[in-house]
């Protein structure tokens, strides 16, 4: 069996490489970053990486930053729409949190998201589209990236990344010995905060505050912001 993995020297993807060395010993793994000359924020980078993987049979989507994610998608997706081989795009329930800041990687995510459930419904074996993508949907999961992306990341629950990998690899190997076809799974932290993430500039006078400077409001607003004060002044 032969994977094909974008973002893999990231939190998720490094990970995943981990998990499918354990379970499939003797399995190939090419991975597709930087790391190894492939920028996938690069349309021309994006082909070049398709054309590599095209003789792999899954390919597993993690690659971080703008629409990379989504143009791979859609490119392995061309090259693979006719063939009974499996796409595991890794999506994030950040489309459906609630900030009044800029927050891009909710957007990128929506894209990706939005392209996901387009090639869901495309997939029709009679007519001879045969390729499934699968798309497992996260909560915060505890990546380095998150820590340095995400306000309060200190005062949240999140999902373990070991635990977020497996789920995923669980989706696409149910899929790929599977007739039928299971295009997402939605893992959330057991306590999920749906609290509004507030730009507020007062937060910057602790010491410590998060780059974002931000607090929470809704349930739980004053639990919190007591333990996130109380949190930045052991640090002083």
């Amino acid at each position: 069996m032969k994977f094909a993995v974008t973002g893999h020297t990231g939190g998720i993807g490094s990970e995943i490489i981990v998990q499918l060395k354990e379970k499939f010993p003797d399995c190939e793994i090419r991975g597709y970053s930087r790391a190894t000359n492939y920028d996938l924020t690069n349309v021309e980078d994006v082909t070049r990486m398709a054309n590599h993987a095209n003789d792999c049979d899954i390919f597993i989507n993690c690659v971080f930053g703008g629409h990379a994610q989504t143009m791979a998608l859609y490119k392995m997706w061309e090259y693979w729409q006719k063939d009974k081989k499996i796409i595991c795009s890794i999506d994030s329930n950040a489309v459906d949190r609630v900030t009044n800041f800029p927050f891009p990687y909710a957007a990128w995510k929506a894209a990706h998201q939005r392209a996901c459930k387009q090639l869901e419904h495309l997939h029709r074996p009679t007519q001879g589209i045969n390729c499934k993508v699968v798309y497992p949907e996260y909560g915060l999961v505890d990546t380095e990236c998150s820590q340095r992306m995400v306000p309060q990341y200190e005062t949240l629950k999140t999902i373990k990344v070991q635990d977020a990998c497996k789920t995923a690899i669980d989706l696409v190997l149910m899929n790929y010995e599977s007739e039928y076809y299971f295009p997402t799974i939605k893992m959330l932290p057991e306590e999920h905060i749906d609290d509004c993430w507030i730009y507020d500039p007062e937060m910057s006078k602790y010491l410590g505050a998060s780059p974002a400077h931000t607090k929470l409001i809704g349930e739980k607003t004053d639990k919190i912001q007591k333990k996130l004060k109380k949190n930045r002044t052991k640090k002083q």
